[in-house]
């Protein structure tokens, strides 16, 4: 559309965005007493439902404090290679090598830094390095560290003693003793000399080994020696002037070897999450990026959410607006004059559609507003056809990915069958006989069709009754609501 300079919702992903974030960040009310705590070394969890806006948080966490000198920042967002249950030692080995990397970084790009650590924290740095030296991970300026490159060196003219000089020497000297044995045996013919053997007179000189310990072994040390390390190493960074050291933990929900599974996927955080060392060491802040739905079952297994701080980076409506608002001027040609919400959709009822759908969800309201963008044909108008918004409004429901935001359900098409049963019921809010009836059901199965769609999140327990005492139930998924009033009666 003319009034934009590039389509403003073809990119909905933090990782897509981070160039232009400061432009397009809308700032919670919580986000500077954020900043503020994690500066200061507190832990916290981030809490919010897929789309809500978590990473988007953490990267603009790691944008803000990363231009700060007195900060050493982290981000950790994959997990691969990590045993699915006892793996912290694993994370903590993350940790450790990232923090031993970043120093190094500083101390190759600022080599007079090194006289302000102590000797005894630089000998053990000097370990560190040696530790968690990783040809394939590091950068450059590893390469070039002062202490793996001394030891590279003398490892370099030994390999070239050994294969090149050791053998030379050997001959030569060998053939100098069969020379000398030869000119004895003509003077001395009475004397039964016998050829002179081979001697290996110089040996091979051993490499320097680099005590290295691989990510596979990371279990070889315990807790206990990673939380020394870090700290060793926050200690260094504070010797650098680093006040703060901020580790940032993001998609740890979204390891695809744990499928989505709810009880799996707290498994595999519960035993970081769990560790009280860690989040209450003074010398890092650690902050984790959570999917709302793990907090009940991290909390059965010892996450201390109360105790550490937890923030719900959901947003409501009124916040919503605003967000989308600024994206709207970034993107715009006119920026005195921008586009906003109200002017792309002139009709308030529409306005009310697409912010139910979005369900307080950055993330899926710009989809669901670049599905209406893509669909508009009339490119030189200033706002979206109303016609146009109703037909991609049913097309998003239609084809959205439910499965995404319910993950107690097995698979997707199990998932969608239930949808589709509750379509044909066609009401919003029921009672186990209206659903009986819509579904032809017998007995007590109503029963367990009211459990499974409750445990799947499609719908919750009113706690109020007709005037016949029934239960009420109401869908509590707007997508399923939206095609309901639209008499839609599945998904296929």
């Amino acid at each position: 559309m003319r009034i934009f300079n590039k389509d403003p919702f073809a990119q909905h992903n933090a990782e897509e965005e981070i160039k232009f974030i400061d432009d397009i960040f809308y700032e919670p009310a919580y986000y500077r007493g954020l900043k503020d705590t994690i500066l200061n070394n507190g832990s916290r969890f981030l809490l919010g439902q897929r789309g809500d806006g978590k990473s988007m948080v953490i990267y603009k966490l790691l944008n803000d404090i990363t231009k700060d000198n007195n900060a050493l920042v982290l981000l950790i967002t994959r997990f691969d290679n990590i045993p699915l249950v006892n793996n912290e030692q694993f994370l903590l080995y993350k940790i450790a090598q990232m923090m031993t990397i970043e120093i190094a970084k500083r101390l190759f790009l600022n080599k007079k830094a090194r006289k302000k650590i102590d000797d005894y924290l630089m000998k053990r740095y000097n370990l560190y390095l040696q530790c968690f030296y990783d040809i394939d991970f590091a950068d450059e300026f590893i390469e070039k560290a002062r202490e793996i490159k001394r030891i590279h060196r003398k490892n370099l003219w030994k390999r070239i003693y050994n294969r090149k000089i050791l053998g030379i020497a050997n001959n030569l000297l060998n053939t100098s003793i069969n020379v000398l044995a030869a000119i004895i045996k003509d003077s001395f013919s009475n004397m039964p000399l016998q050829e002179a053997i081979k001697i290996e007179f110089l040996s091979e000189m051993k490499l320097t080994e680099i005590r290295k310990i691989s990510f596979k072994e990371a279990d070889t040390l315990n807790k206990d020696n990673y939380i020394k390390i870090i700290s060793d190493l926050s200690k260094i960074g504070k010797s650098l002037g680093l006040e703060s050291v901020v580790v940032l933990f993001d998609k740890l929900d979204e390891f695809q070897e744990l499928r989505g599974d709810i009880a799996a996927t707290a498994s595999f955080c519960q035993e970081i999450l769990t560790d009280t060392d860690l989040l209450l060491d003074s010398n890092i802040a650690v902050v984790f990026s959570l999917w709302s739905e793990l907090k009940r079952e991290a909390s059965i297994l010892g996450a201390r959410f109360d105790k550490f701080g937890e923030i719900s980076v959901t947003l409501e409506n009124d916040e919503i607006i605003k967000l989308i608002n600024k994206r709207l001027k970034y993107f715009a040609k006119d920026k005195n004059n921008p586009p906003t919400f109200e002017t792309l959709i002139k009709i308030e009822s529409q306005r009310t559609d697409i912010l139910d759908i979005a369900a307080k969800s950055p993330r899926t309201l710009i989809r669901l507003l670049g599905v209406i963008y893509n669909k508009e044909q009339n490119r030189e108008g200033e706002c979206f056809t109303p016609d146009i918004i109703n037909k991609a409004l049913l097309s998003y429901c239609k084809t959205f990915d439910f499965l995404s935001l319910h993950p107690h359900a097995k698979n997707r098409q199990d998932l969608t069958q239930w949808i589709n049963k509750l379509l044909k019921v066609g009401k919003s809010e029921f009672t186990a006989t209206e659903l009986q009836k819509s579904l032809g059901l017998k007995g007590k199965t109503v029963i367990s069709y009211i459990k499974s769609l409750t445990e799947f999140d499609l719908i919750r327990d009113t706690f109020i009754t007709d005037e016949n005492e029934s239960p009420i139930y109401v869908v509590i998924e707007p997508r399923i609501v939206y095609l309901m009033r639209h008499q839609v009666l599945n998904l296929d």
